[in-house]
């Protein structure tokens, strides 16, 4: 085994950092430049980071991303962008219409170039043994979040990433067994309910759903030996919880001039 593969085998978010402890700048800079390598459809690099340094700006985005406090305690804390504004720019530059803004696979190659950025800062600042936590709960509150960033048309908040040094590290959660979500030549819906049948059998046993029954206000209290990933992961599919359905991303979308 590689030292990355065994980087990534070991790895675990991270929620409670050291506090006050900064990231040196040369160090962060290397994370950036790496994360920059990511693949990029067509070289476009329809994507933007912003670190948010400003404490007051950090506690409100924490508060607005369903008060996830360890926000506040990471060393940086950034918010990962589609960013099409950038293109605008170059067609007007060159003199051209910006005709591919009305097509939804636009779009789409914004968000896949995002989230590889995203995943290549987040694997670059792990090899430097610092800890990262991905934030999708910027988008409870996006219209917020956008007023915050002062966000132009045709950019959008996607995720945050908290990136900082670990104070306590997480137990790693088993994920699924690979034949559920690895297939030759064609999908295959009976490896996948298999997979998923041992999958929930080992989170019942392995404890990490104790005390954490999801939503039960909402769905109820069951026995927790009969509570696992199945269980867990319907409550949170079929929630009307509007903070985790977000419905007004679609309203934000077509503000931002998005295509969806």
């Amino acid at each position: 085994m590689n030292s990355y593969i065994e980087m990534m085998t070991n790895r675990t978010s991270i929620r409670e950092f050291i506090k006050d402890k900064k990231i040196p700048d040369e160090i962060m800079n290397e994370i950036l430049l790496a994360a920059q390598k990511a693949s990029t459809s067509f070289n476009l690099q329809t994507y933007c980071a912003i670190s948010i340094t400003n404490h007051d700006d950090r506690k409100r985005i924490a508060e607005l991303s369903e008060n996830q406090n360890f926000i506040t305690e990471a060393s940086a804390f950034l918010i990962i962008c589609v960013d099409f504004y950038k293109m605008e720019i170059v067609n007007e530059i060159a003199g051209k219409d910006y005709y591919q803004k009305n097509f939804f696979e636009s779009t789409l190659m914004g968000i896949v170039d995002a989230s590889l950025f995203g995943q290549a800062v987040a694997s670059a600042a792990e090899s430097y043994d610092l800890g990262i936590c991905f934030v999708g709960g910027i988008r409870s509150n996006i219209e917020k979040i956008d007023e915050i960033l002062k966000l132009p048309p045709k950019v959008f908040p996607l995720f945050g990433i908290a990136i900082g040094y670990p104070l306590k590290k997480n137990n790693q959660k088993p994920r699924l067994p690979v034949e559920g979500i690895f297939f030759t030549n064609n999908y295959d819906i009976l490896q996948v309910k298999r997979a998923l049948a041992k999958y929930d059998c080992i989170s019942k046993n392995d404890g990490q759903y104790n005390n954490r029954q999801y939503k039960v206000n909402e769905f109820g209290f069951i026995d927790p030996q009969e509570y696992g990933w199945i269980e867990h992961s319907s409550r949170r599919t079929s929630t009307r919880d509007m903070n985790k359905v977000r419905e007004d991303l679609f309203k934000y979308l077509q503000f931002k001039e998005v295509k969806i």
